[in-house]
């Protein structure tokens, strides 16, 4: 299936409906398409504040949007033929102490044809800092409901894992300009290819797949073609 058609825009019935792009993941060796990262065009966080807000309306108002953007994937998957799995969506680290959300979610995947399996949620490095320690029970939480783990590293590498914590974990995903420079994501990517995580580069170029399949990496996310 080629890019092209996968950053197609899409909508579903209702006023809520957003366009959602896909961007595959593909193994920087072969090319082969494995997976896809998700970007929907608003962010969960963005939404608007009047006023003081209890914790219990926006749990509510971010349990909507999260089981909203699901049911709008779902859509897109069908009507466009989108067989790349797993489905990989970045969502608030909060979702992981709060599990009404997640079978909020469950429930809404439960009425597609998708199962938990086919997704992943990606949660950034930067935010999981405030769960170090706590990530194993967490992790396992959501495994456990069926869901797989992604972490997002491009922005930030600072948070330590427990080791059997990375054992849960799908995909890593990272900047392709920070490899080799940047020792605690090194670090970081050596702990994940240790326990099987696949490593996602963003942006690599394919010329230098060799370079980054040596060092763990072996997949990219909208790579640069070569000049």
């Amino acid at each position: 299936m080629q890019q092209s058609t996968l950053n197609r825009s899409s909508s579903t019935t209702g006023a809520s409906s957003h366009q959602i792009r896909l961007h595959p993941s593909v193994h920087l060796g072969c090319g082969e398409a494995v997976g896809a990262f998700i970007e929907p065009m608003f962010k969960l966080d963005d939404r608007p504040r009047f006023g003081p807000a209890s914790r219990t309306s926006a749990a509510e108002n971010l349990e909507d949007r999260l089981v909203g953007q699901i049911q709008q994937i779902a859509a897109y998957c069908d009507g466009m033929d989108v067989s790349l799995r797993p489905l990989i969506l970045p969502v608030p680290v909060c979702v992981l102490e709060t599990p009404a959300i997640i079978d909020a979610c469950l429930d809404m995947i439960a009425q597609t044809k998708l199962c938990p399996q086919e997704f992943a949620f990606e949660f950034t490095d930067a935010e999981l800092i405030r769960n170090a320690g706590f990530d194993f029970n967490l992790f396992r939480s959501l495994r456990m409901r069926g869901l797989r783990v992604a972490i997002d590293a491009r922005a930030s590498s600072r948070c330590t894992l427990q080791p059997m914590s990375w054992l849960m974990v799908d995909t890593l995903r990272v900047s392709t300009e920070q490899v080799g420079v940047n020792q605690p994501l090194d670090d970081m990517i050596s702990s994940a290819v240790s326990a099987g995580v696949a490593i996602v580069a963003e942006r690599p170029r394919w010329r230098d797949g060799d370079y980054l399949a040596r060092t763990g990496i072996e997949y990219g996310v909208r790579p640069y073609a070569d000049a």
